[in-house]
């Protein structure tokens, strides 16, 4: 068996083990939102059985969760350090955190998961294991979600990582009326979604959902964060009144991007007061792979969409959707508008499920 393959074997984490690397990735959790372009780390250092350090990641530029808590703990000679991903072995705004492991005489490390990046992957345990470091990554399916949208945007450099809520009647319908606000959902799941607003860079909604509902889509109660909060509206059809309270700026909100086709340019001129509008290359219809990629390359590394159903299935239909939220209600409807059709039901896998009050959330990964 090589050196890789024994390092990668979960049974060499030990039962002892995984309270420790849980508490790195609940550290790590602390951090959504905060840390882009940088995934959110958690670390803890543990000697004689006892946590003596512990730290997580604040923000991108500020000293790296290892650092942290390896500066908290003091004598740290001959632990063993828990770091929810591959410590990095790279000089970038702050310096490798291998050699500080190295220089404090950490014995032992345990990573939830290696880093990533491919121009990175396993720089970080070679280093370790070369300084005569023993190193174990637990392949830990908490360490894999954290970091599971700057795995995603790193593979896919044309667009941001996307992830799609969506909630539903048990027979698959949205609403019954296009024209009018319908809860399907319990103040629970509304709740869930409102705090999940906080771990993307962006919320995107149909121009559609803001007509019915004059949403928001802000974070309630308000919640600070280092990097601001980002709302974008797709309009295919037709502008928006300038009147709408998604507009409405405040101090943990940058402008509101709304992404318009290009044809229709005279039509949306009014909401470049209040907006930054972004005019999309096309035909008739807004491009949504181009309107992705122009969000990339103004930085947006994450978002979480809405919906309503049009933009759903427009966004499954091509490829787009990285993530699911599924929230069902219990009931059933028998009419309306149908999320899934005219699409087959997407392919997904699904990897959590919980209740939400009287709703069941699943969700999962979309093979694209």
């Amino acid at each position: 068996m090589t050196g890789h393959a024994l390092e990668m074997r979960p049974d060499l984490i030990t039962p002892a083990d995984r309270p420790y690397l849980e508490r790195a990735c609940a550290l790590a959790a602390r951090a959504l939102g905060d840390t882009s372009p940088n995934p959110p780390v958690g670390a803890v250092v543990v000697k004689g059985g006892k946590i003596i350090g512990e730290g997580f990641h604040h923000a991108a530029g500020a000293d790296h969760a290892e650092t942290v808590a390896l500066r908290a703990a003091g004598d740290a000679r001959g632990a063993t350090l828990y770091v929810s991903l591959e410590p990095c072995n790279h000089q970038g705004k702050t310096p490798p955190c291998t050699a500080a492991i190295l220089a404090t005489g950490i014995a032992r490390v345990v990573a939830g998961i290696e880093d990533p990046n491919p121009q990175t992957a396993r720089g970080g345990i070679d280093s370790l294991r070369a300084g005569g470091v023993i190193v174990h990554v637990a392949d830990d399916a908490h360490a894999r979600a954290l970091a599971e949208p700057f795995s995603r945007a790193i593979i896919q450099e044309s667009r941001p990582y996307l992830v799609l809520k969506m909630a539903t009647t048990l027979d698959g319908y949205v609403t019954r009326n296009r024209q009018t606000q319908q809860w399907l959902t319990g103040e629970p799941a509304r709740a869930y979604v409102r705090d999940l607003r906080i771990a993307y860079e962006a919320v995107m909604v149909g121009a559609g959902t803001i007509r019915v509902d004059n949403a928001q889509l802000t974070v309630r109660p308000p919640h600070p964060r280092h990097v601001p909060y980002r709302r974008i509206i797709v309009c295919g059809n037709g502008p928006l009144s300038s009147d709408a309270s998604v507009f409405q700026t405040g101090l943990l909100y940058e402008r509101t991007i709304v992404l318009a086709p290009t044809s229709r340019r005279t039509s949306f001129e009014a909401l470049q007061d209040v907006a930054e509008v972004i005019f999309v290359e096309g035909n008739s219809s807004l491009d949504l792979r181009e309107a992705m990629h122009m969000l990339r390359t103004r930085g947006i590394q994450s978002i979480l969409c809405e919906g309503g159903p049009g933009l759903a299935r427009s966004l499954l239909k091509c490829g787009l959707v990285d993530r699911f939220y599924w929230l069902i209600a219990p009931i059933s409807s028998g009419q309306g508008i149908s999320l899934f059709e005219p699409l087959s039901f997407p392919s997904i896998d699904f990897d959590a499920a919980e209740m939400l009050g009287p709703d069941l959330l699943l969700q999962g990964v979309v093979n694209v």
